[in-house]
């Protein structure tokens, strides 16, 4: 059981090796499986050499000798200039445990896919990611350009006709939340889409979803209610106790049962199927006002929009292939073995 980062490793576990190994699990809870896929190993080899420079050390060898402190240090400048809502480490395609973008091996099958799995987003996961002087579409290519510096014009278009910015509808919250739909889609939304949509091709797995939307619906909100205690004062938002306790009440029949559901099913969580994409909505936010904290099933709003926007990144537009690209810094201290050619 993961969320945010956890989630993406747990997701990167069911990719492992590109399915040749089973999974180490017969079943999963990711929520909001996020992490910004790096579209090529060139783009790691950069961010090594960096770290080496920053550090001092010519090479691994020279490298793992350093002191903790200088690490630290490299490791806070470069995560401090990275993209705003980008941090600059992740996973990385290896050719070996990871031999490409999970979203890729997932749509070629190339996964454990035997694994049961709830899981689930928040409404607004990457608002919090989000540039906020973004506000045109002029302003979003050039962003784009930053993360990806090889895509092309074509999908540049591509993106701004997906995420029209405009504040003729909903003003500047409207602009601001379509350049975290982008976000959103790249680095966790679609993560659920891809999963959900191979483990429906395949027919060998459970699959119940969710979508949190208690305000504000922002990126790990829903955490709060999976570690919720009664006497907890900590908690930064107002924390609903019937609906958390439906929450671990509902967590805790899926590890032991890969059923959320309690036998009575005063409310039922549907199995989601290809004929039957329903989901549980925690909160029916619908204004800033009003937290929203019934709990209820609904359709699956990740549907037809979504299907051409995921499509789109689960083909990695980036201006590189991931397949093809070999390191172009080789790491002379260890030889071959990181040589990703």
């Amino acid at each position: 059981m993961g969320q945010s980062a956890g989630a993406a490793s747990i997701l990167h576990h069911i990719t492992w090796e590109g399915g040749r190994s089973t999974a180490p699990f017969k079943g999963a809870i990711l929520q909001s499986p996020g992490f910004f896929p790096q579209p090529t190993t060139n783009q790691s080899d950069e961010t090594y050499k960096e770290f080496l420079n920053r550090t001092g050390s010519k090479d691994l060898d020279d490298l793992v000798t350093k002191d903790s402190s200088v690490l630290i240090k490299a490791n806070a400048e470069m995560t401090y200039l990275s993209q705003y809502g980008i941090f600059r480490f992740g996973p990385t395609i290896d050719y070996n445990y990871v031999p490409n973008l999970p979203g890729k091996m997932l749509r070629d099958r190339r996964f454990a896919n035997r694994v049961h799995v709830l899981l689930g987003h928040t409404k607004f996961d990457g608002l919090l990611f989000t540039p906020p002087w973004v506000r045109s579409g002029s302003a979003m290519k050039e962003y784009a350009k930053k993360l990806y510096p090889n895509i092309t014009e074509d999908n540049l278009k591509k993106i701004g006709n997906m995420y029209p910015i405009s504040g003729l509808i909903g003003g500047e919250r409207a602009k601001i939340i379509g350049v975290s739909d982008m976000l959103d889609d790249i680095a966790i939304q679609c993560n659920n889409v891809y999963l959900t949509n191979a483990l429906l091709e395949t027919s060998q797995a459970m699959v119940y979803r969710y979508v949190y939307n208690v305000n504000p619906p922002i990126h790990g909100a829903d955490v709060p209610y999976t570690y919720y205690e009664p006497k907890d004062t900590k908690a930064e938002f107002e924390v609903n106790a019937t609906l958390a306790k439906y929450i671990q009440t509902s967590i805790v029949n899926f590890v032991r049962y890969f059923d959320p559901n309690d036998e009575d099913k005063e409310q039922e969580w549907p199995l989601y199927t290809d004929k039957n994409r329903r989901v549980m909505n925690f909160g029916s936010a619908t204004d800033i006002e009003e937290p929203g904290f019934d709990f209820n099933t609904g359709p699956d709003l990740l549907g037809d929009t979504y299907k051409q926007r995921c499509a789109f990144w689960q083909d990695a537009p980036y201006g590189g292939s991931s397949e093809t690209s070999g390191s172009r810094f080789r790491d002379q201290s260890r030889g071959s073995k990181f040589d990703l050619k």
